[in-house]
């Protein structure tokens, strides 16, 4: 029982989590800064499928019925609808600009091989001066 708990708050908290990066995709959307997109959606795959494994883990359980763990699933049934609602404007708003959006994304990812091809990933920039002998 108290294992139950504990993961119904851990999944109380991934889904702030995914709420709040929902919130920054949606700020990013808007902004139209689609270089951080990739980064945010990678996030929050990350936290799903956390989700999803501590979802498989209530499977292990019969539902406790007491006000304490109610309270829980309220709270993260208004997490989820409050995250699905920001993600449909996010849709919606792809959708409308998708081929200006798509060029945006395409460029971006791009820009971020180019850099990486020519400098590597960690590697930074180094000068020499080279003098002509006299």
């Amino acid at each position: 029982m108290n294992n139950y708990l504990d993961n119904l708050k851990e999944k109380k908290n991934l889904m702030l989590e995914f709420l709040s990066l929902t919130e920054k995709q949606h700020e990013i959307i808007t902004e139209q800064d689609y270089d951080q997109l990739f980064t945010v959606l990678n996030e929050k795959q990350s936290i799903m499928e956390r989700v999803n494994i501590l979802d498989l883990e209530f499977q292990k359980y019969t539902l406790p019925k007491d006000d304490i763990t109610k309270q829980l699933f309220q709270e993260i049934k208004a997490l989820v609808e409050k995250a699905m609602h920001i993600d449909d404007k996010n849709i919606e708003h792809l959708q409308t600009n998708r081929d200006e959006i798509a060029a945006k994304i395409k460029q971006a990812h791009k820009n971020k091989q180019t850099h990486f091809e020519y400098q590597g990933k960690n590697k930074s920039i180094e000068g020499i001066l080279v003098d002509k002998k006299k």
